[in-house]
C-alpha cells in the first residue's frame, strides 16, 4: 500500500485527527500521510528488534520503544512512527503533545520499497535535527542487510555494515553488542 496525503493541516489538527483515527498517520510538510503496510518478514524484524534492545537497555536507565508510540522533531515541527527506538535517561515530549518522544538516541527503521528512499534521504535528515539522536539503524527484512550509521560529531557520520548472520552488531549509543541472527530469527528468505 503506498502513502496517502491529506491536505495541509495544523498540528492540532493532527493531533486531534490523529488520537481518533483507527490507523497511524506521520505528519510531514504540514500534510497527514497514512501508513503503509507491511510484511511478515518486516513485521518479524520489527519484533525481533524490539525484543533484542528492550532486554538490553531497561538496565543502563534506558526505554526501547515500538511503532506505536510517535516521535517529534521539533525543527520541523512533525510526527513520525519509528519502527523501534531508544531513549535514554528522562524522557522529554512535544510541548503540543505528551504521547510524543522528543528525545530519541537510537532509531531503527526496517526497510520496505515504498519507504526506502525516505527512510534513507528526507527521514534521516530529519532525524539528525534531534539534538539527542545519535545512531541510526536501517535493517532489509529481505535479505541479511544491516547498515548501522553512527554519529561522530555534528557534522560527521559514520556507518558499518553488518551482511553475515554471525556477526555481531555494535550498537554504540547503547553500548551493546547484538548478533545479527537476532535480529533474523525466524525470518525465511
Amino acid at each position: 500500500m503506498g502513502e496517502k496525503k491529506l491536505d495541509y493541516t495544523s498540528i492540532a489538527d493532527y493531533l486531534a485527527f490523529e488520537t481518533s483515527s483507527e490507523f497511524k498517520h506521520e505528519f510531514r510538510n504540514g500534510e497527514i500521510v497514512a501508513m503503509s503496510g507491511g510484511t511478515v518478514n518486516q513485521g518479524t524484524v520489527i519484533g525481533n528488534t524490539y525484543v533484542a534492545l528492550d532486554k538490553r537497555t531497561d538496565a543502563k536507565g534506558c526505554r526501547t520503544f515500538n511503532s506505536e508510540v510517535r516521535v517529534y522533531f521539533q525543527k520541523y515541527e512533525e510526527f513520525c512512527y519509528p519502527d523501534t527506538y531508544v531513549v535514554c535517561g528522562e524522557l522529554q515530549f512535544s510541548e503540543y503533545d505528551k504521547n510524543s518522544i522528543a528525545n530519541p538516541c537510537l532509531l531503527i527503521e526496517v526497510l520496505s520499497p515504498s519507504t526506502e528512499a525516505y527512510d534513507r534521504g528526507e527521514k534521516f535528515l530529519k532525524y539528525r535535527s534531534i539534538k539527542s539522536f545519535k545512531e541510526y539503524v536501517l535493517i532489509s527484512p529481505d535479505k541479511v542487510c544491516i547498515e548501522v550509521h553512527y554519529k561522530q560529531d555534528d557534522t560527521v557520520w559514520y556507518f558499518n555494515t553488518y551482511l553475515k548472520m554471525e556477526e555481531q552488531v555494535y550498537l554504540r549509543s547503547i553500548d551493546e553488542q547484538i548478533l545479527v541472527s537476532e535480529f533474523y530469527r525466524n525470518i525465511v528468505f
